[in-house]
């Protein structure tokens, strides 16, 4: 599946629909920032990443730590109740942090006028986090429930994420009107925003960060949750390939996991490692909304861009398949060795041990991807492993794990649950 964002701005009620070209989404006919597009988020959130990499990792943790040590002493501040002084300290922080976060929209580089009405405001807002006894415990409380996120159940997380900055947004709006809380007069928002719509900006920034490790179809209703159900368009094709993917070795026929950061591929049951293949990520036929005029597109296989029929606009698509993290990754450890084409080493393979093999690989990643991945797309990799059973014989599959490693019991149970019964 293919995931589209469809936002409504906020000042003059036009639709805004997400392209990936962007990581924040403005209205093409007012201009007005309307919301964040998950996937352009991603994409230029790798780049500044891979940019900081190359500019110097130590400069880089040096930077990190003295964005630390300005929020430390501003927190401090406000403790102490020189409110003035803690305003200076998240100034100089936020000023800090600009260059090296997607925080704040691409304009804040060009506009120095627009970049500092977002320093005093975030300044204050963070104050008034620290000092008002409701928004603190709100602000906290986001905190929590962002620290409790689960891989394999993520959903519940973002129904708390959302709620959490729902309550901030309701709170800090409350505060500007009633002062009630004797801070410095509140800066205006440098894009006009009231604090409930700047807030649901902050729970998609938290969504981008965690975007890329979920399923297409999970995804899609954790964004639900953040943009509302209405805002979420979900079409054919094949774009959302997430942090995990699969391949299939062709040495012992197991299904395994790996990541699209990897530059080596190793088998989870026979162990041979296989170079990175790109071939497997490349976008398959798909059909997405115009970015000008609503009507749908068409995207043959392995195409990125193709044109409008109805109004001749250029359309692009964004397809992930890992390049930019792989390139961050070699900056930090250089490149791998080569390898290759058909892989090499693996453990020895004969029909006396087939089924060993694969059976361990199995629970090599029930173990090690429990709490990353859902039962359900666990199914789907035994299922995949072995196409041909029958569902008895499935279940002898899960009953050969359950002997295996009874800790992993919980999950298999889910998984062998999750299986298509018409098997």
């Amino acid at each position: 599946m293919t995931i589209v964002l469809s936002l409504v701005c906020p000042a003059c009620g036009a639709r805004v629909r997400s392209t990936g070209d962007d990581a924040w989404l403005r209205c093409a006919f007012c201009r007005a920032l309307v919301g964040l597009d998950v996937r352009g988020y991603q994409v230029a959130l790798q780049r500044t990443q891979s940019a900081l990499v190359a500019g110097g990792v130590n400069d880089y943790v040096e930077q990190s730590k003295r964005t630390m040590k300005l929020h430390e002493k501003g927190l401090a501040a406000a403790d102490a109740g020189e409110h003035e002084l803690a305003l200076a300290f998240f100034e100089d922080m936020t000023r800090a942090s600009m260059s090296s976060t997607m925080q704040y929209p691409a304009e804040v580089r060009s506009d120095a006028a627009y970049a500092e009405r977002y320093v005093r405001r975030d300044a204050w807002v963070m104050l008034a986090q620290r000092v008002h006894p409701e928004l603190r415990r709100a602000s906290e409380g986001m905190t929590t429930a962002a620290q409790g996120f689960s891989m394999s159940n993520p959903l519940p997380t973002f129904e708390r994420v959302v709620a959490a900055n729902v309550e901030q947004g309701r709170l800090v709006e409350r505060i500007e009107q009633t002062n009630e809380a004797e801070l410095p007069k509140p800066p205006p928002d440098p894009d006009g925003l009231a604090p409930p719509a700047r807030f649901r900006i902050y729970a998609q920034m938290w969504a981008a960060a965690y975007a890329g490790v979920m399923d297409a179809a999970v995804l899609a209703k954790a964004l639900a949750i953040v943009y509302g159900r209405d805002a979420v368009i979900v079409t054919e094709g094949d774009d959302e390939h997430g942090l995990f993917f699969e391949f299939l070795c062709p040495r012992c026929g197991l299904v395994s996991l790996t990541t699209r950061t990897e530059r080596r591929w190793t088998c989870y049951g026979c162990m041979r490692v296989y170079p990175h293949r790109p071939e497997l990520l490349e976008a398959r036929a798909s059909v997405l909304p115009c970015g000008s005029c609503g009507a749908l597109v068409a995207f043959p296989d392995r195409a990125v861009t193709s044109k409008c029929a109805h109004c001749g606009a250029a359309a692009r698509r964004v397809v992930d398949d890992g390049k930019i993290q792989r390139e961050m990754i070699e900056g930090l450890v250089g490149a791998d060795r080569h390898l290759p084409p058909e892989g090499e080493g693996g453990f020895p393979l004969g029909a006396s041990n087939h089924m060993t093999i694969v059976l361990d690989g199995l629970d090599r990643m029930a173990t090690t991807y429990a709490t990353m991945i859902t039962p359900a797309r666990f199914a789907r990799i035994v299922a995949s492993t072995f196409s041909h059973a029958t569902a008895s014989e499935l279940d002898a599959v899960f009953d050969a794990l359950n002997a295996r490693n009874p800790a992993n019991a919980s999950f298999l149970a889910s998984a062998r649950a999750a299986l298509d019964p018409k098997r």
